[in-house]
């Protein structure tokens, strides 16, 4: 990938995560359930009435004899400003975008009492750039204008299974299939030479990988209204099987050669590891919650690298509170509301021109469980945050996203019998 120093002039276009153009695009972090109102912490959190994949120990939390449905998607706002954009010919000192996608579709049941288990789709990373600016064509000075544009993304689809190992502990595994296209675009265009080069280059990605859990979880205190998990998650380092091929034309025809496979290699996932804990008290019709994790993916030994940038270790912090409001529907205390407060920091996987890009939000979320109807909730989590280097000049988003989440139960393998 070209780094963006170097070229002048940059101005970005319309693109909902300028620094994708690098590795394999912006690797997501969120939740995208209901931890992420809390800064997407979730590694130790349980939840019998939600889908948690953050952990797959988390699949025995759910109900018996329950299936689970959810579903959402997130729109983004991001307003990009840096130093370089004054010297545009448009005269802004920032550019803005939006974007709205459809983020996770995800099932879930307990089979029986100590196995639960889910089934899912959401992005693993994504790609969405769109850049112009002025690169030198040679000795003799002369200046094209450059486009470089991207699109795709790395899809994740997952069947993960929880397993019960007595009354505090239980551990899990994620078995996911990653597989995705991105493309990338450079348009080169001389008014001396009269062409119009544009570069195509496509990348194919895929393979199976797998994720581990495991949480402890046990109450305390007096007539135990205290609870405490803790929670861990391992990656092994994995293979990504990719295809690389490359596309030129002048003027709208192909070149001699112009269409080449590039190559057939594996790109290395990290191994990556994290741990967390879940701290509540709960009473007969509120439970508060206080939570923190850590996670790390370790790029550097793997060394990866290009013109300006390089992939290296990436640290997440994060931390968050739930306040859940019960209501009694036929005597009995069901959930009806949750507040929720958090945020994270992130040191990405990405340096550009030897700083590392970072990444802070705060969130925060809304839960409702209608009493009309009992087997809905929606889920509403807003995320303020920043993303740079914050390399003199370099490229600075400041981002808003609004995420919503709509999730459905009901009873199955029953044989008439009701368990609630």
């Amino acid at each position: 990938m070209v780094a963006l120093a170097c070229f002048g002039g940059v101005q970005a276009q319309n693109t909902s995560s300028p620094y994708s153009i690098y590795g394999i695009g912006e690797i997501q972090t969120s939740g995208y359930n209901r931890t992420t109102g809390m800064g997407s912490t979730g590694i130790a959190y349980r939840s019998d009435n939600n889908i948690i994949q953050n952990n797959p120990a988390a699949y025995t939390a759910l109900i018996t004899q329950m299936f689970h449905i959810e579903g959402g998607g997130r729109g983004d706002y991001s307003s990009y400003s840096s130093a370089q954009f004054a010297n545009a010919a448009s005269g802004y000192t920032h550019q803005v975008s939006n974007d709205f996608t459809v983020t996770r579709i995800a099932f879930a049941t307990k089979i029986n009492k100590w196995w639960g288990a889910s089934m899912g789709l959401m992005p693993y990373s994504k790609m969405d750039y769109d850049f112009t600016g002025t690169e030198s064509l040679g000795p003799q000075g002369e200046v094209a204008n450059v486009t470089f544009t991207g699109s795709g993304g790395i899809h994740k689809a997952y069947f993960g299974n929880g397993f019960s190992l007595g009354k505090h502990f239980s551990v899990g595994v994620n078995t996911s299939f990653l597989f995705g296209a991105m493309q990338s675009n450079k348009t080169e265009v001389a008014s001396t030479a009269n062409a119009n080069l544009v570069e195509t280059r496509n990348l194919y990605m895929r393979n199976v990988v797998f994720d581990f859990g495991a949480q402890y979880y046990t109450h305390f205190g007096r007539e135990k209204k205290w609870g405490l998990t803790l929670g861990a998650t391992w990656t092994p380092q994995q293979p990504l099987y990719a295809e690389d091929s490359l596309s030129v034309t002048q003027n709208g025809a192909v070149l001699p050669n112009g269409n080449a496979l590039l190559d057939r290699n594996v790109f290395q996932l990290p191994q990556g590891y994290g741990g967390g804990f879940a701290l509540s008290k709960e009473t007969a019709m509120k439970r508060i919650t206080f939570l923190g994790d850590f996670s790390r993916q370790l790029w550097t030994p793997l060394g990866y690298s290009g013109t300006g940038y390089a992939l290296g270790n990436s640290d997440r912090y994060s931390a968050g509170m739930e306040i859940s409001k019960k209501t009694n529907i036929l005597n009995t205390p069901v959930e009806h509301v949750y507040y929720q407060l958090g945020g994270y920091y992130q040191k990405t996987y990405v340096s550009v021109d030897g700083y590392p890009v970072l990444e802070w939000g705060a969130s925060v979320g809304l839960g409702i469980n209608p009493l009309r109807y009992p087997q809905w909730g929606y889920h509403l989590a807003l995320e303020y945050g920043t993303t740079s280097n914050y390399e003199q000049g370099a490229l600075k988003e400041n981002f808003v996203r609004l995420t919503v989440t709509i999730h459905y139960w009901d009873r199955w393998f029953t044989r008439g019998r009701r368990v609630l």
